[in-house]
């Protein structure tokens, strides 16, 4: 019990420590102005967007169809809870410029991209695969994602850590104020036999 109360809170200390305080909207809206990534912890973006880890993740949204669902979207779609994930792989961003002819085409304006940023020719590069599951657009929507999901969770997992450690407290008390008193009884017994 007592291991997991300090898993628990050792846990709980890495998220409160390298998740941004802000919602999950306001950091993945930050992020479309610059760098994607640069408004998640580096220590976040190591764990969850590694080139294994991502590799994994992606092969999962491409499995799953994120982006045909993100098409089909309707406003009791099953797909809102991976809004950011879809809204970073499944679209490009606003800033290069694309034109959408449809609801799963989006074209380069024959004046070329309004951002040179490099995740507008990936963007490019990966229409036809029906998103860019490579772009850091994507990734930040995952992140984003993790972070609601934490977000949310996060009085519960508060509430889960206050019990585990009063429990493991009290557990502590009893059993060690038990051995104290079974200790000073044995004793007790041992100087009766040896002064009898």
């Amino acid at each position: 019990m007592a291991m997991t109360t300090i898993v628990a809170l050792t846990f709980s200390i890495f998220m409160f420590l390298t998740l941004p305080n802000e919602s999950a909207n306001a950091t993945y809206q930050k992020t479309q102005n610059g760098n994607w990534l640069a408004g998640f912890s580096p220590l976040l973006r190591l764990i969850l967007v590694n080139d294994q880890e991502w590799n994994r993740a992606k092969t999962c949204l491409i499995d799953k169809g994120l982006c045909q669902g993100f098409r089909n979207h309707s406003a009791s779609s099953p797909w809102d809870y991976l809004y950011y994930v879809q809204l970073g792989c499944c679209s490009p961003p606003k800033r290069c410029g694309f034109l959408q002819r449809n609801e799963s085409f989006w074209e380069i304006p024959e004046s070329g991209f309004a951002s040179q940023n490099e995740e507008c020719q990936m963007w490019a590069n990966s229409s036809n695969r029906g998103g860019c599951y490579d772009c850091d657009s994507c990734k930040a929507g995952y992140l984003a994602k993790f972070q609601m999901d934490w977000q949310a969770d996060k009085a519960l997992f508060v509430a889960i850590l206050l019990i585990l450690i009063v429990s493991t407290s009290l557990a502590f008390w009893t059993f060690g104020c038990r051995d104290e008193s079974e200790h000073a009884r044995e004793q007790r017994k041992y100087r009766n036999v040896v002064n009898a």
